[in-house]
């Protein structure tokens, strides 16, 4: 894998400031949880 395109379901996504949530319930029982900002820049 070369990485990621730029590509979101097969249509460029245009250059901008995505945020996103993460939440992961991990087999031990933690709760890892996390946020943030991923700059698109083409």
């Amino acid at each position: 894998m070369d990485g990621w395109d730029g590509t979101y379901k097969g249509r460029d996504l245009p250059p901008d400031v995505y945020g996103f949530f993460m939440r992961v319930d991990c087999p031990t029982g933690d709760d890892v949880q996390t946020q943030g900002n991923i700059s698109l820049l083409k």
